[in-house]
């Protein structure tokens, strides 16, 4: 089992009309590296503390709105959901956050609590080794893939990954958007 829960890293919401001095400042506050755009209760895209320092003394941080990386999010009930996952669980994560992004924004009640950045993600991952040494496989036995879900009518997608049950998640984000659908791996 692969346990993320101490690679969880604090994320700062900031207001898109912060002036550069503020925004570092919400960054020290709550000693996060990225920080998240609030617009409105919906959560834009990261920002790292060096695209902020790189911003000029008088403009706002709307200016990096357009810089500001989409990153994949994580829907969960409760960071400790993320203190046992699967191998196959982990690289479903590792395959959302590795698109051209700094990592992964966790969610709790619709509101970010936390990030995992890739280099964290890709650091928990085992090194690949052949099929039959996988563990859960046997030689000429499937393994089966994690099983992860998204809602593709939220901007951007929100992803979840179940703990049990066979039932399909519905969208913790807006219910009006009904049953999330089963994400088909990447690789």
């Amino acid at each position: 089992m692969i346990q993320l829960t101490d690679r969880i890293r604090p994320l700062a919401v900031l207001d898109p009309d912060s002036d550069r001095a503020t925004a570092l400042a919400a960054l020290d506050a709550s000693g996060a590296r990225w920080a998240v755009l609030d617009h409105g209760g919906r959560y834009c895209g990261t920002l790292s503390r060096t695209q902020l320092a790189g911003l000029p003394a008088a403009a706002t941080v709307r200016v990096l709105a357009d810089r500001a990386q989409a990153s994949p999010r994580l829907h969960i009930d409760e960071p400790s959901e993320l203190h046992a996952l699967s191998v196959r669980e982990a690289e479903a994560l590792a395959l959302l956050a590795a698109v051209d992004t700094e990592g992964l924004v966790l969610l709790q009640d619709g509101h970010p609590v936390g990030f995992v950045p890739w280099d964290d993600l890709a650091d928990v991952l085992p090194l690949p080794v052949d099929e039959s040494e996988r563990p859960g496989g046997l030689g000429g036995t499937p393994i089966t893939p994690a099983r992860c879900y998204v809602c593709r009518h939220c901007d951007p997608p929100v992803r979840r990954l179940p703990r049990s049950g066979r039932e399909l998640p519905v969208c913790p984000v807006d219910l009006r958007h009904g049953l999330m659908e089963r994400e088909v791996p990447r690789c």
